[in-house]
């Protein structure tokens, strides 16, 4: 449903736009590249180490950026030959959003749902100068994310039987390893989605 709002609602993804999608390994980062793909659009994605790129590669993705490695800014200047991106998808924050936004064609857009590394500054003037739509999309508080119809459920099962989706294995970790669940999102060792699971307490 979030891969849904991000491609769907905040900016409508079409075929032939060049897409930039941060984190494009993890849990949503995965959807968004797969999803993107399918639709048509040139995907360009960044990871946070050399196991991670070499995971989009298999997956088939071949525009993908180490960013613990390489400078993303101008990896995407070269790979769109300087003419810029449609839009970017960050789940980062301050690390990558005004970069990003400096790489957006005028008129195209800027999707922040996530903030990983921090709440960057939002340089509004800019924004206004490229006509760039920007959409903040904070998952409790979106209009969009909202929408708890079902309408879109139907399209996201259309996708999952076409094996647009390839569905991953979650990563699992027990309620009381919490710190160690963050610790390891926070170092990048994680792909895909975690889940943190209860312990089951037995009835006296």
């Amino acid at each position: 449903m979030t891969a849904h709002m991000l491609l769907k609602q905040s900016h409508e993804l079409k075929a032939g736009e060049v897409v930039l999608i941060h984190a494009m390994t993890g849990g949503v980062g995965t959807l968004l590249s797969e999803w993107a793909r399918s639709i048509g659009a040139t995907v360009i994605g960044t990871v946070g180490s050399v196991a991670k790129k070499d995971l989009a590669l298999t997956r088939g993705f071949d525009l993908v950026i180490d960013i613990s490695a390489e400078n993303f800014a101008e990896k995407v200047k070269k790979i769109t030959d300087d003419k810029g991106i449609d839009v970017f998808y960050d789940s980062i924050g301050v690390a990558t959003f005004q970069k990003s936004l400096e790489l957006v064609k005028p008129g195209g857009s800027a999707v922040l749902y996530g903030w990983a590394s921090g709440m960057p500054e939002i340089n509004t003037a800019f924004i206004e100068q490229r006509k760039i739509n920007f959409v903040q999309a904070v998952l409790n508080h979106y209009p969009a994310y909202q929408d708890k119809s079902g309408k879109a459920l139907p399209e996201i099962f259309s996708l999952v039987r076409n094996k647009v989706f390839q569905l991953k294995k979650p990563l699992i970790y027990p309620l009381s390893n919490a710190n160690q669940a963050h610790a390891d999102l926070e170092e990048r060792k994680t792909t895909g989605s975690i889940i943190l699971v209860p312990a089951i307490v037995k009835p006296l």
